[in-house]
């Protein structure tokens, strides 16, 4: 076993998470400045037809990589009384499949354009003099900040490859009830499961992770990134506490639904991404499992 130089794994760890959800936020508040109230209206608008809600929500979720402010977006417009309750539940559901988008971005390595994204972002947001371009600049910035936090926490756990005991951790994590409760208490202390699967994603790139771990791990993330909404909702009226409390149970069911049929559900997805053995698997077949596992469990609560 190699010396670890905890320094290095800490700091690329957390300093890498920081980043993460900085980048978040600034991708948010670029996107909202930019396209704030032309992202009311469209909502508003197209919250009418649940089939058209449905992939507003993907879109708007798949371009600022964020369900918690989509969920947060919508608490706020139901307690205003702006969008009845019922139909902000097909916006929520196509906001749920299109917060997958980020784990495909990783599996086609676009991470590696991270800080080439954070160059131009910051140069358009200094030397642009139209608002909604210096806006934009900002939210490519943070965009670009999102890839190169992800890089950094890839290296982190690469320099823990080699650690029995972090090894032995990851094992226990086989235990599908196991990885569950530990996603969801870590996706709701950092409210993003796009921070958790991001270093899910970041674990199973190192080949950290195995099929079997990794599904009960996401399924966890799903779960605890409803912590956002839960907090959006206090002291908000009744509609909005409902919606909040909707996306909880709804995802929470949907879990404790699919958990009897997991092994079914991770022979079907390996089967979907032509994984032949589960219990063989390369680190790429692993990343790949688990972004279309993300993907397909959310489109399964979808059409349900």
């Amino acid at each position: 076993e190699l010396q670890i130089d905890w320094m290095s794994v800490l700091g690329n760890l957390f300093g890498g998470l920081a980043l993460f959800l900085y980048g978040m936020e600034r991708l948010g508040v670029g996107l909202k400045n930019a396209y704030g109230e032309q992202l009311r209206s469209i909502l508003l608008m197209l919250s009418r037809n649940r089939v058209v809600g449905f992939f507003t929500g993907l879109v708007a979720c798949g371009i600022t990589n964020s369900l918690s402010l989509i969920s947060v977006l919508l608490v706020e417009f139901v307690s205003s009384d702006l969008i009845p309750l019922d139909n902000c539940m097909g916006i929520l559901l196509g906001a749920c499949v299109g917060s997958t988008l980020i784990c495909f971005l990783v599996v086609l390595k676009v991470t590696r354009l991270g800080l080439l994204m954070v160059f131009f972002g910051f140069l358009a947001n200094n030397t642009s003099r139209k608002y909604r371009t210096k806006q934009l600049g900002v939210a490519t910035f943070g965009c670009g900040i999102i890839f190169f936090s992800m890089d950094l926490m890839s290296s982190a756990f690469g320099f823990m490859k080699t650690h029995s005991g972090f090894l032995n951790l990851l094992t226990r994590m086989d235990n599908a009830a196991l990885g569950i409760l530990v996603s969801t208490l870590v996706t709701g202390l950092i409210q993003s499961s796009g921070a958790t699967m991001s270093i899910l994603l970041s674990l199973a790139g190192q080949g950290m992770l195995t099929v079997q771990s990794s599904a009960g791990l996401m399924l966890g993330a799903n779960v605890g990134t409803c912590v956002t909404g839960m907090l959006a909702c206090i002291g908000q009226p009744l509609d909005g506490v409902r919606l909040a409390v909707a996306l909880l149970l709804f995802r929470a069911m949907g879990v404790i639904l699919l958990y009897p049929f997991l092994p079914l559900f991770i022979r079907s997805v390996c089967a979907f991404c032509r994984i032949r053995d589960a219990r063989h698997t390369t680190p790429s077949e692993v990343t790949l499992f688990l972004a279309w596992s993300h993907t397909c469990f959310n489109l399964v609560l979808s059409a349900t």
